[in-house]
This record gives C-alpha cells, sequence and structure tokens, in this order.
C-alpha cells in the first residue's frame, strides 16, 4: 500500500466492503441469489486488488519491484 494514491486505497477498500456485504448476504441468509452472490464477490474483490496491483508495474514504484 505504500506508494498508492488515496484514490486507488479508497476504491479497494469500497470493494471490499462490498464484497463482505455480499458474504453477509450469504451466511446471514438473506440471498436471493447465492451463486450470484458469490459471483459477484469474486468480482468485488478482483476489483479491490485490481485497483492496487497497478501500483507494481508502475513506472514511479521503482524502490522495491513487485511489492505493493
Amino acid at each position: 500500500l505504500f506508494g498508492a494514491t488515496t484514490e486507488a486505497i479508497r476504491r479497494s477498500a469500497e470493494c471490499r466492503a462490498q464484497a463482505a456485504q455480499a458474504v453477509d448476504r450469504i451466511t446471514g441468509g438473506y440471498s436471493t441469489d447465492v451463486a450470484g452472490d458469490w459471483q459477484r464477490v469474486e468480482e468485488y474483490l478482483r476489483e479491490a486488488y485490481r485497483a492496487l496491483s497497478v501500483l507494481s508495474t508502475s513506472p514511479q514504484n521503482t524502490s522495491r519491484p513487485g511489492v505493493v
């Protein structure tokens, strides 16, 4: 997370929160589409980590290549 922009960190956090809400629907027993909610969890988490993954390939992140 070092060197990440506030915007990237915020986007990642928002996506992780959305994933957690979907898991809560599933585990709480009030999901009307369990398979769809699991798919959304996966999509939210992919987006959360994608928001930060650009850091590992960014030209400005040269001090520790591959480390986010």
